[in-house]
């Protein structure tokens, strides 16, 4: 559920204001963050609303309320934030899966030199790679 404010921006929780709230039917908003999606204002089908520079709408009209270069970049640090979180839970989880029946902070540390040998294999690689 996102919530209008007076002024038809978007909310993504009702804090007490006299918010109404406006489900997105379309899915204009789907796999978007919050900082994308406050970003906007949302005028509802049915609704008229006059801005500061005197133009009117009637809705349904969405429409950035900031410029879409900041939307843009909030939108694509959200994803990215969201992939390396991903990777690290997939790790998370084959670590816990790989210690089930022995000791989790064995296991912990099995995988962490793992990791530094990954990391020195990798080096190792590279420097081959620009000498070659």
């Amino acid at each position: 559920m996102i919530y209008l404010d007076d002024q038809y921006r978007c909310h993504m929780e009702n804090d007490g204001g006299n918010y109404c709230e406006w489900e997105d039917t379309g899915l204009h908003f789907a796999g978007k963050s919050r900082a994308f999606i406050e970003g906007y204002r949302v005028v509802p089908e049915g609704v008229t609303w006059t801005d500061s520079d005197g133009r009117t709408y009637e809705g349904l009209m969405i429409s950035p309320a900031v410029s879409f270069d900041i939307l843009q970049a909030a939108q694509t640090a959200y994803e990215e934030t969201r992939d390396t979180l991903s990777g690290i839970q997939a790790v998370q989880d084959a670590m816990l899966g790989a210690a089930e029946g022995e000791d989790r902070l064995e296991a912990a540390e099995r995988f962490a030199l793992r990791i530094e040998n990954a990391e020195r294999a990798a080096d190792l690689v590279a420097g081959e790679k620009v000498r070659g």
